[in-house]
């Protein structure tokens, strides 16, 4: 059955970002979809991750992460909502493979100027470090429980 979330969320989000990738800049399109708490429960948590880049294709790579923290959920002052989570998964890339760490990421709902986006998510496998500094917008459903 699982433990009772405060909130959930959907999301569905591709787009062109800015990333640094071990230190060095580069950009990609960042797509980014999952579910989190589904029906206010902490269980079945699922995000998939893929990066193309328009640089370096050694640097392309997907992530399925599932087994998360539970996740930290807002209203913000200034209007939205804004979800944030941690994770392990798996990679798979040239460079970015095997066990995988999502250090953070943001899920956001109407914040202004975003709009719906996926923002700043930081990701480590077989030690290489990605960094997203601009957001995807695309899809992003955040529900209080």
């Amino acid at each position: 059955m699982g433990l009772r979330c405060t909130c959930s969320a959907v999301f569905s989000v591709s787009g062109d970002i800015i990333t640094r990738i071990d230190g060095q800049e580069s950009s990609g399109t960042f797509t980014v979809t999952g579910t989190i708490c589904p029906n206010c429960r902490f269980s079945k948590n699922l995000i998939e991750v893929q990066y193309i880049d328009t640089n370096n294709s050694a640097f392309n790579f997907t992530a399925a992460f599932m087994d998360t923290s539970f996740p930290f959920c807002d209203s913000l002052e200034e209007g939205g909502e804004v979800v944030g989570i941690t994770a392990q998964g798996t990679a798979a890339g040239e460079i970015f493979q095997g066990s995988a760490t999502l250090s953070q990421i943001q899920f956001l709902e109407n914040v202004d100027p975003f709009g719906n986006a996926v923002c700043a998510a930081a990701i480590t496998a077989n030690g290489h470090t990605f960094e997203q500094f601009t957001c995807a917008e695309g899809i992003v459903d955040i529900q209080f429980c």
